[in-house]
């Protein structure tokens, strides 16, 4: 999931892609975004993925009962428009090509927790620490890796609340 507004990412590791998989990584998702940077989801885009469609939802509605109970709308990518999906897209080309290595080697000494420790500190690395062109928004210089969790979490709460999300 990626937030337009603020580019700050929440990613999980799972073994299966079963739609129950899929909600229950959409609200801890919900709640990530939530509790740690304050932003409120109002509108998810996903593809045209059979996950999110209604005949694979049929036998489980969870995710629409997801949308319904948080309050969120869901719209679709518009088809033969790449743009549309075009950001989540390009972010799954960077982290594949950012964790390539990493994830090979993990998964080979400690299986599939050591991924799932492995997404969870990329997720506080690139959310905090990785450089953004927000950098060279807050100042001209190029700020010191030390100093930029703090001008993040600074920059991410004078973004709007509401926010809009991609899947």
């Amino acid at each position: 999931m990626k937030d337009e507004s603020s580019k700050v990412i929440y990613a999980e590791v799972s073994t299966t892609q079963t739609a129950k998989a899929i909600n229950q990584m959409i609200v801890n998702g919900i709640q990530y975004f939530k509790d740690r940077f304050g932003i409120k989801i109002v509108r998810i885009q996903t593809d045209h993925c059979n996950s999110f469609k209604e005949v694979k939802l049929a036998k489980d509605m969870g995710f629409r009962n997801i949308l319904k109970v948080f309050g969120i709308t869901h719209r679709y990518c518009i088809f033969k428009r790449p743009e549309t999906n075009g950001t989540i897209e390009r972010h799954h080309l960077t982290v594949t090509k950012e964790l390539r290595v990493a994830v090979k080697l993990v998964a080979k000494n400690n299986g599939v927790f050591g991924i799932m420790d492995l997404c969870k500190r990329y997720l506080e690395r690139f959310n905090f620490r990785r450089y953004h062109s927000y950098t060279y928004r807050l100042n001209s210089k190029v700020h010191k890796e030390n100093d930029i969790p703090a001008k993040r979490l600074e920059y991410l709460k004078s973004l709007p609340v509401n926010s809009n999300v991609i899947i």
